[in-house]
């Protein structure tokens, strides 16, 4: 094995273990918080297996870092709120859901509040919707008591109303984590 390649895997093989970290941070940090009515916390579940390879996960991290404009190879929790969340938003549509929803979290544990047209970089807007799209990954992970109380601070932070677009499939979505979420009778 030539030097550079080495060094190449050595890099992706760091890259993978501090987002192995990162989520395990994220996931202990929160295990001690209760929500107020004694739902389980969108943060309080047990990590599904990832499923893309370290190098395909380094390529959208890299992607979304130029996207980002932001050049430095620092840890994600030391990146802007806006990478996370698109970084997040990247795993889910290639099918790691389960990094996606530790960049979502981190996203939300750097900015909790939700906005729409919300400027991330430059004249880039998004509609920053993280408790939805957290909800839409634990929906995925089949982790519904998480999903239920991501819903939740959906609605609580008015993510959409019946005039925005993708009302209907927020909707849907919400629906299908109260009837999945409903303990066994």
């Amino acid at each position: 094995m030539k030097r550079s390649e080495i060094s190449s895997n050595t890099g992706l093989l760091f890259t993978s273990l501090l987002l192995i970290v990162a989520s395990t941070q994220v996931v202990l940090a929160a295990s001690s918080i209760q929500t107020d009515d004694g739902m389980v916390p969108y943060t309080e579940y047990t990590p599904s297996a990832y499923t893309l390879e370290p190098s395909e996960v380094a390529e959208i991290r890299a992607r979304v870092l130029r996207k980002c404009a932001i050049r430095s190879t620092g840890r994600d929790e030391q990146l802007p709120w806006y990478f996370n969340y698109e970084f997040g938003q990247e795993l889910v549509a290639a099918g790691d859901t389960q990094r996606g929803l530790d960049a979502l979290i981190l996203a939300a544990n750097q900015r909790q509040t939700s906005q729409r047209n919300s400027r991330m970089y430059g004249m880039w807007y998004t509609n920053y919707l993280p408790y939805y799209r957290i909800a839409q990954a634990h929906s995925q992970l089949g982790n519904w008591a998480c999903a239920m109380d991501a819903i939740r601070l959906s609605n609580q932070n008015t993510e959409f109303t019946r005039s925005d677009r993708g009302y209907e499939a927020y909707s849907d979505l919400q629906k299908m984590i109260q009837l999945n979420a409903q303990p066994d009778t």
